[in-house]
């Protein structure tokens, strides 16, 4: 009861801030989980039709809106094997420009046979510099 005159002050001090007006609520400009997904998608719908990516496949969901397709994971896609400095590779749809760091190992192909080139080559998952510094001492 320290800070209050009487136990009857303490009492009345909780029922001062029941009429919290709703707009002076804490996070009540967070969107509801549903806003939030479609807001989402049509912003990554707008990024990728400005950065040429648009005519990678998507589909209409009834509650949803727009639902873009990974286009990681299309077995139909053309793609290219990648690979960086560190000797490390992946898998990239051939419609997405190569990113900084990366270099093209396996021209376009199917999905199958870029995944089956970098099972063959990708043997050990360690980063060329760590190699090189494990042999070094």
């Amino acid at each position: 009861m320290k800070g209050f005159g009487s136990v009857g002050a303490a009492r009345r001090f909780p029922s001062a801030f029941r009429g919290i007006p709703p707009h002076a609520r804490p996070r009540r400009h967070l969107p509801a989980v549903g806003e939030h997904g479609l807001e989402l998608t049509v912003r990554f719908t707008i990024c990728n039709h400005i950065t040429g990516t648009a005519d990678l496949s998507a589909t209409a969901h009834p509650t949803k809106g727009l639902i873009m397709a990974n286009p990681f994971e299309d077995p139909d896609a053309r793609y290219v094997a990648l690979v960086n400095d560190e000797g490390q590779y992946s898998l990239w749809p051939a419609a997405i420009a190569v990113p900084a760091g990366w270099t093209v190992a396996v021209e376009e192909s199917t999905r199958a046979e870029c995944l089956a080139f970098i099972e063959e080559a990708w043997t050990d998952m360690r980063p060329l510099s760590l190699v090189r510094a494990m042999s070094d001492v």
